[in-house]
């Protein structure tokens, strides 16, 4: 009778194929937490994101910055967000604008570039009002509450941005609905949607884990 028939030995298996298992895991496993953690976020801003014409209607919108270029002229992205702001002005969804964002450089003014494109369209200037240190969202969230003192505010901003911004506004006990100022035609990359995945995860650690604060406070302001 034959004998059966036995399996090969098997090679132990040495030190650097168990780092590389075991960096596998810790990437599949941080893969798997950073998609819950995002998903936390967006999940957040259901039912909260409006156009225009459905906005519920606020004392306040927020508007966030973005580039500006060297020779003065805004960003395709910051353009778009200023007119939905003057939307809502114009259809009496909102009384005041506040406009964030970073003011570091001497040569470089988010704010009061924002504050002049809104004057030249219109808006009385004594309805707009400069918040020079929105260097981050959170920032701009928090600032808006414990600087400028409200207790709601339209946040304005492209679809892709408000789950966040709606997400550290609700941190920052400041009430609020988001505005999408997409439009036709717009576009939104793989890469950028990559930055914001990661940026939504920095998000949820600014606020339950590190407790992050802005960068700069400043006296109280009134709008």
């Amino acid at each position: 009778m034959a004998e059966e028939a036995k399996p090969p030995e098997k090679k132990n298996v040495g030190p650097f194929r168990w780092a590389v298992r075991l960096a596998v895991v810790i990437c599949l496993v941080g893969i798997a937490v950073s998609a819950f953690l995002c998903w936390s976020v967006t999940s957040f801003a259901e039912g909260r994101i409006y156009s225009v014409e459905d906005a519920p209607p606020m004392r306040v919108a927020v508007v966030f910055g973005a580039r500006i270029y060297d020779n003065g002229k805004v960003s395709g992205h910051l353009a778009r967000r200023l007119g939905a702001a003057l939307e809502l002005y114009q259809l009496g969804k909102v009384k005041k604008i506040l406009v964030s964002g970073d003011n570091r450089f001497t040569h470089y003014n988010e704010p009061e570039r924002m504050k002049e494109w809104l004057v030249d369209k219109g808006v009385p200037e004594s309805d707009v009002k400069c918040d020079y240190a929105g260097r981050r969202t959170l920032d701009t969230c928090a600032r808006a509450s414990g600087l400028w003192n409200l207790d709601e505010a339209i946040l304005v901003s492209q679809r892709y941005h408000l789950p966040r911004a709606l997400y550290l506004a609700e941190h920052f006990n400041l009430k609020a609905a988001g505005v999408s100022c997409d439009g036709e035609g717009f576009y939104y990359g793989k890469r950028n949607q990559i930055r914001e995945m990661l940026a939504r995860v920095l998000a949820w650690l600014d606020v339950n884990v590190l407790d992050t604060e802005p960068e700069v406070w400043g006296k109280p302001e009134s709008i």
